[in-house]
Parts: structure tokens; sequence; C-alpha cells
């Protein structure tokens, strides 16, 4: 990132004497872009580096970090600007958004992951342990609730009790989750 830094300085430098402040600032405005998607991937490096240290020392597995922690820091930032949309008067906007965002990230930021980690090193081999599998089954019960909450409404609406049926649905498998994962509940062979 000092690279960046430097070239982006010199790219300005150069660019304001020749063609005047417009054209460094289109220059400054790619390189800043640039730079700060590679500040973001360190600090989000670090952080996840960071997470799971604290997780072996506390005897924490890696799947459970990823499915509670992980998972609630990935989705702060869309649940602010879900927030911000909804506010708006764009509440069609808003739910469209939480259903896309991580149907983007799994379509193609996993499935991209995964090109990339099969061109690499070749096939991998992933185990499915209870909890992951539990985590795919809440998964599609919460979308299928989704479904067909809206549809029994009768006017595909989003009626305020299934806000806390969902967040209650949420909490309880959390408790489930968690069991699982120690082993107090449907425990891997």
């Amino acid at each position: 990132s000092c690279a960046l830094l430097v070239c982006s300085m010199v790219a300005m430098v150069l660019s304001f004497e020749k063609h005047g402040p417009m054209a460094a600032s289109e220059g400054a405005a790619l390189l800043t872009f640039v730079q700060s998607v590679v500040w973001m991937h360190l600090a989000a490096d670090e952080l996840v580096m960071c997470i799971d240290a604290l997780g072996k020392v506390a005897g924490i597995s890696e799947e459970f970090l990823g499915a509670t922690v992980l998972a609630w820091g990935n989705c702060v930032g869309d649940l602010m600007s879900n927030l911000a949309v909804a506010r708006a008067g764009q509440a069609s906007m808003a739910v469209a958004a939480c259903f896309a965002g991580p149907l983007f990230n799994l379509l193609i930021g996993l499935a991209a992951s995964m090109v990339y980690v099969n061109l690499v090193i070749g096939d991998v081999h992933v185990e499915v342990s209870n909890s992951m599998l539990l985590l795919l089954l809440g998964s599609v019960a919460s979308l299928a609730a989704c479904v067909v909450g809206v549809r029994v409404s009768g006017v595909w609406e989003l009626p305020k009790p299934m806000g806390w049926a969902l967040l209650g649905f949420y909490a309880l498998f959390t408790v489930v989750y968690a069991a699982t994962e120690v082993g107090a509940v449907w425990a891997s062979p």
C-alpha cells in the first residue's frame, strides 16, 4: 500500500503539471479507489486473523465464529444501508437488497473464490459437519418462512408480526446452532 501511495502521488503531480487540476482529479480518484479497496482488504484480513486467534485461544471453532461474529460484522453495513433506504420511502428496494446482497455474495463471491482456489490448488474437499448442515437448513427454513408469510398475507406485504417472528426464529436458531456446535444437540460423529 505504500507503493500505491507513492505511485498515486507521482501520478497526481505529473498529471496536474501537464493537464491542470481536472486531469489530476480523474487519476487521483481512480488510484484512491484502488487504494481504498486494498486498505479494506488488508483491514479485513487482519480482523479475521485476530478473531481466528481469539477463537483458538478460547477454544471456539472457526465455523461458529463464521456463523456468528463474522456474519454479524458482515451484515452491519447491509443493515444500515437497508434502514436508510427504507426510511427514504423505498421499502421495496430495501427488501430486494436484503435478498440480493446475500445472493450476490453466495453466487458470485463464493463461486469466484472456489474457481480461484480450484485453479490454483485443484479440487477442494469440504467436509460438511452437522453444524454446517444446520446452517443450510436454517437458511432454507427462513427463506421459506418469508415466502409463505408474504404470500399468506394475501397482498404481498411484510406485516410487523412477521418481522418479530423472523427475529425470534433467528434467536432460537442461534441457540440451537450454539448447542449443536458444543455437542449438546445433534453431535457430529
